[in-house]
């Protein structure tokens, strides 16, 4: 009787792996949507990320030209008040109202008149 039961105790063990398989292959279809869920989040926030940096290119290219226009007209401005020969020609090119307001940092252009 022994071998029996020895063989009743091998067949218990199996019956009771295949049931936890079975609970396993259960429980995956859950595990997947939870996984497809995690995995259409984080592909949302890289969406949003790229549209970000994108958004931030463009700014950062907008400012760029922004202070080469502003550059290029304190370097004309600049070259105008050199050439100048006479009081009234600098009156006349550099004037308050055609300069701009700052040259560079926080130095400001003052009036001689």
């Amino acid at each position: 009787m022994l071998p029996d039961v020895q063989k009743l105790i091998e067949l218990q063990q199996a019956d009771r792996e295949i049931q936890r398989l079975k609970e396993e292959i259960a429980a995956l279809p859950k595990k997947v949507a939870a996984i497809e869920a995690k995995l259409a989040g984080t592909k949302a926030a890289l969406e949003a990320a790229k549209a970000a940096v994108k958004a931030d290119d463009a700014a950062r290219r907008k400012h760029e030209q922004a202070i080469l226009d502003e550059q290029g007209k304190i370097s004309k401005f600049r070259d105008q008040s050199l050439a100048v020969k006479t009081n009234e020609q600098y009156k006349r090119c550099c004037t308050r109202s055609s300069l701009p307001s700052r040259v560079s940092g926080r130095t400001r252009i003052k009036s001689w008149s």
